[in-house]
């Protein structure tokens, strides 16, 4: 099998030996042939003033274009069928497309800016929010400077949808300025102080002259407005000199210049004593032990067998008496002390058996 393989391409090679020879000289001419073409194309735009972007972009297309058409020329030279070839690529670029569709509407964007010209590099522009000098004008995006030495790169997409302000495509422009002036000032001597200030301003164009008028009555003060036509290179100079010198020509000619004021008044206020709430407290007795008193009580027994006529027998109970005593606190439980009865060693009476015979017991004589 590999024979076979290696013996049909020897013979496709030995059959197509002029051609591949021809397709070789073909290709290294037609190489040639684009270099100086494309160094033709780029003198042809530069005499031409157009745009750095678009010269670019001009010189790559054309430079692929070239190439891609001399690569087909070879390969049909060669016999080669184009048909599923031109598929594949045909699919591969639908692909490609959509992946890269944003960078696309970018490029294509940008060649219609570059050839509108709505801006050009060195012009002071607003884009919707953003503010800059216009720095560079590319293809995919633009670049700008900002006020504070930003570099700001928007997509041409976002550029071309938004509102665009160029405040450099007439070489005049119009500064407007307001100023005012408290209620008890002399309008009219207010407004010649102001007209001749802003005529004496070195950056303020005498023709068209300035232009000031009474503007409103504010809540808290008079307005007058200030249009003045300067250059648009001197913008804020010119802007910075007519409000410093408004400001010193009010101030020598006692205009006086209102501004908010806060007043702040303070009351005395009087402390509120809250009366004291007693807490109630309830109050416990607490029993209180005191030391055990003595109790005796005297009984008389007769003692028959020693012939006593009494004999007295002391009982001893202890008694305890009880006190309450009032007490603030919570009582605590107090245990009484446990009290031992003392046990009685007093002799009992013992009789003795009366004989059978009766005896009587005669008492005292």
């Amino acid at each position: 099998m590999e024979e076979k393989e290696l013996y049909e391409i020897t013979s496709y090679f030995s059959r197509m030996e002029n051609e591949i020879i021809a397709v070789v000289i073909s290709l290294i001419l037609g190489l040639v042939a684009i270099k100086l073409c494309l160094k033709l194309i780029k003198r042809m735009l530069l005499i031409s003033n157009m745009d750095n972007a678009l010269i670019s972009f001009v010189h790559t297309s054309i430079n692929v274009i070239l190439k891609i058409s001399l690569l087909l020329y070879c390969l049909q030279k060669l016999n080669i069928p184009l048909t599923s070839m031109i598929a594949v690529l045909s699919a591969a670029g639908v692909a490609i497309g959509l992946a890269i569709q944003d960078s696309i509407a970018n490029v294509a964007n940008g060649l219609v800016m570059i050839g509108t010209h709505p801006f050009k590099v060195g012009d002071y522009v607003q884009v919707d929010n953003d503010e800059g000098t216009i720095e560079e004008l590319r293809l995919m995006n633009t670049v700008l400077s900002t006020k504070d030495n930003k570099r700001l790169v928007l997509p041409n997409k976002k550029v071309f949808n938004s509102r665009i302000v160029n405040y450099n495509t007439n070489s005049l422009r119009r500064v407007d300025l307001k100023f005012t002036v408290d209620y008890d000032t002399d309008l009219d001597f207010a407004l010649k102080i102001t007209e001749r200030t802003c005529r004496s301003c070195s950056t303020v164009l005498l023709s068209p002259s300035p232009r000031i008028a009474f503007y409103e009555a504010g809540a808290s003060s008079l307005v007058i407005s200030a249009w003045c036509w300067i250059k648009t290179a001197e913008y804020w100079d010119a802007y910075f000199q007519i409000q410093k010198a408004v400001y010193d020509a009010y101030k020598a000619n006692d205009i006086n210049i209102p501004f908010d004021q806060i007043t702040i008044s303070q009351r005395e206020v009087k402390k509120v004593v809250k009366p004291k709430i007693e807490k109630k407290v309830e109050v416990k007795a607490e029993p209180l032990v005191e030391e055990p008193k003595t109790v005796v009580e005297k009984t008389t027994v007769p003692n028959v067998t020693k012939g006593e006529t009494k004999k007295v027998i002391e009982k001893v109970t202890p008694t305890v008496v009880t006190k309450e005593k009032p007490k603030a606190v919570e009582p605590k439980k107090v245990l009484a002390p446990k009290i031992v009865k003392p046990t009685s060693t007093t002799n009992k009476p013992t009789a003795t058996k009366a004989s059978t015979s009766s005896t009587k017991v005669s008492t005292g004589k």
